[in-house]
């Protein structure tokens, strides 16, 4: 009798806490269901969630310039999907899905039964609408929790959706492997065909690829794939989809997927400039990730600018060929510098090597204006001095190695002031004003005033541009003289906005006030337009205001031009890429790469509507006592001279940088 009353005890405990435990489930799943009911109401925003367009790129123009996405989507309507489709995905994954309201109990249980029998959980009874539901909560933990909720949103889902809005939202959300989301991305990417096309063999593959996309797709495992896909042609046979005589035919069809695998994210326009873009992002924006999808990156490029410029720049090499140039770049800012146009090579799909942010070549003589600069900020020269354009040479008191630049024009004599030296490319007082103001005072200044990061093991020939630049660097030093001693930092991202339509960075300009005197950049902005109306420059003479320094480096390996107008700013840079074989014809900065620029200029005027206005020149002198004719050719070292053989910075002191009076002025110095 003891022993029956303990087993009713036990029996009634048991009961007690199976009813606690009944309603206590009770009462979570319905709030679960109240929660569910809330999520459903919000079933739009919630979709659009698990399904984020693309990544953008955009010019300040509204070109999209790339969309980048792990997930490539192209979401179709029910009425569109063919029934073969629906067929195999619910022979596929959802035998019952027109007989359960949410929950398969039978599915349910004959897989709790199995994975029992077996000892392990090989098997899921998880419903198309408890699939969806399980995306729609964003979670792929394997707890009773989560499988709580899926089951109550499924509830609902099929209370308020017909089985064709599910399988809608399924067939356009599920992931199919190679970065495919949806029925119609699967069947491009797998087969590059349109639904109506797909046959029924490639349904039922398509439709097992949820199982294991990314490791039992074709691509990967074609022997897996065809195993799949005829586990699901027989399952549409035990259910009456097909006949007999179309399931053997079916399993029989061999596969046969699209020759040219799709590339992911599409074409790049304007593709250096995007890979800057992707560079910033990557290293600057950490808790942004792009392939996530729904960003919309805003830049500064104008794509109708860009657009012809890349034309410019190819036109250019391609009409040049027997000048030997096979490369080149072109960089465009505005006034508060914004890139405009950035071309950072002739060919992407050959190089992907940006010329105007990763080359670093010698700007030969369009280094000059910031020596004059120097000169005149450090009260070593003035605005009056005349220097000297005799022959000048240096003997190494070591190596005893002579060093003597010459003229590309190889006439010599007289003085000129600053203006006319800068405006006829005169070698030998450029280096006459490097030596007065001393190289390390030049390395040091040219850093923190121009944001140019001269080579610390460069001597005399410094004044020459025998130093290593990138075209961006040359930018911002050159803004010294568009903005009248201030300088800008070119910027080529300007917004980043969230996928919920927030801006999470918003990038300004930055323009450094003052790092020269306005005298200073005014003297050389009127020394540049000198170069324009009687110099080196000439070619560019029909762009609108312009100022620019023609640049030519030993054996012609490069030609620049570097230049500004009241609103725009370019550089262009034409070279040989055998340049350690062999340079150009005869390409000087003066020639083709300004003709490029004029072209280049001229249109990016009319595009933004920059009005003229008049330029006098105010500095510029002839050259004073000349021997003979000097030319106008573009300043470049001889061919036969190293700049190793230049003075170096270990030898050469720095000058004190104290205003020069008549007792310490060098002899070649005249008022």
């Amino acid at each position: 009798m003891k022993i029956l009353k303990f087993i009713k005890i036990i029996f009634s405990l048991l009961f007690i806490v199976s009813c606690i435990g009944i309603i206590t489930l009770f009462v979570l799943f319905s709030l679960e269901l109240k929660h569910a009911g809330d999520k459903i109401n919000n079933l739009p925003n919630l979709v659009s969630s698990i399904s984020r367009p693309p990544s953008k790129i955009i010019s300040e123009d509204g070109k999209d310039l790339f969309l980048l996405s792990t997930e490539y989507r192209k979401p179709v309507r029910f009425q569109n999907i063919p029934k073969l489709i629906t067929n195999a995905t619910i022979a596929a994954e959802d035998r019952r899905f027109y007989d359960h309201k949410g929950i398969d109990y039978f599915s349910m249980f004959r897989v709790v039964f199995t994975n029992i029998k077996s000892g392990s959980k090989s098997q899921g009874g998880s419903t198309l609408t408890m699939q969806i539901a399980k995306r729609l909560y964003h979670s792929s933990e394997k707890t009773f929790q989560r499988k709580f909720k899926d089951i109550a949103l499924a509830v609902i889902m099929e209370r308020e959706l017909s089985k064709e809005q599910i399988l809608e939202i399924y067939l356009n959300q599920v992931y199919y492997g190679a970065g495919a989301y949806g029925i119609q991305a699967a069947a491009e990417v797998y087969f590059d065909k349109k639904l109506d096309e797909i046959t029924l063999p490639e349904a039922a593959l398509l439709a097992r690829l949820v199982k294991l996309p990314s490791i039992e797709n074709p691509f990967v495992a074609p022997e897996k794939s065809i195993e799949n896909r005829n586990y699901v042609l027989k399952s549409m046979y035990e259910e009456n989809m097909i006949n007999l005589d179309t399931y053997k035919k079916a399993i029989k069809t061999p596969l046969k997927l699209r020759k040219n695998p799709r590339v992911g994210n599409g074409k790049k326009l304007a593709p250096y400039f995007v890979d800057y873009i992707l560079d910033i992002v990557k290293h600057n924006l950490n808790d942004v990730d792009l392939s996530e999808g729904g960003y919309k990156i805003e830049t500064t490029l104008n794509y109708k600018i860009q657009n012809h410029t890349d034309y410019i720049l190819q036109n250019t090499i391609n009409k040049n060929k027997w000048a030997k140039i096979n490369t080149g770049a072109f960089l465009l800012l505005d006034k508060d510098g914004n890139i405009l146009t950035m071309c950072g090579g002739p060919n992407y799909n050959e190089s992907q090597y940006n010329g105007t942010t990763q080359a670093r070549r010698q700007p030969g003589s369009a280094f000059k204006p910031f020596i004059y600069a120097l000169g005149l900020e450090t009260g070593k020269l003035t605005e009056k001095d005349m220097i000297s354009n005799e022959r000048y040479s240096w003997i190494d008191p070591i190596t005893k190695v002579e060093w003597a630049p010459r003229n590309a024009s190889g006439k010599y004599g007289g003085e000129a002031n600053i203006s006319a030296a800068l405006t006829h490319s005169l070698n030998m007082p450029v280096i006459r004003a490097a030596e007065s103001i001393g190289v390390r005072n030049i390395i040091s200044l040219s850093k923190s005033l121009f944001s140019l990061p001269v080579q610390e093991n460069v001597g005399l020939s410094i004044g020459l541009g025998c130093t290593d630049l990138t075209m961006v660097e040359l930018a911002k030093g050159y803004s010294t003289f568009m903005l009248g001693g201030s300088r800008l930092t070119p910027i080529g991202l300007k917004r980043v906005i969230g996928p919920d339509g927030r801006t999470l960075y918003e990038f300004s300009h930055s323009i450094k006030q003052s790092v020269i005197s306005s005298f200073t950049a005014n003297y050389i902005d009127d020394s540049l337009r000198s170069a324009v109306v009687h110099g080196t420059s000439k070619r560019v003479a029909p762009v609108l205001n312009a100022r620019g320094k023609t640049g030519t480096t030993n054996n012609f390996t490069d030609a620049w031009f570097c230049g500004y107008t009241n609103e725009l700013l370019g550089v262009a840079w034409l070279a040989n890429s055998m340049h350690a074989v062999t340079g150009m014809n005869k390409v000087f900065g003066g020639t083709i790469p300004s003709d490029m620029w004029r072209e280049v200029m001229r249109y990016a005027q009319k595009e933004i509507k920059e009005q003229e206005t008049p330029l006098p020149v105010k500095y510029y002198k002839p050259i004073k006592n000349a021997h003979r004719d000097l030319g106008e050719e573009d300043g470049v070292a001889p061919e036969s001279v190293t700049t190793k053989n230049a003075p170096s910075t270990s030898i050469e002191p720095s000058l004190p940088l104290t205003p020069l009076s008549k007792e310490n002025k060098p002899a070649w110095l005249n008022n």
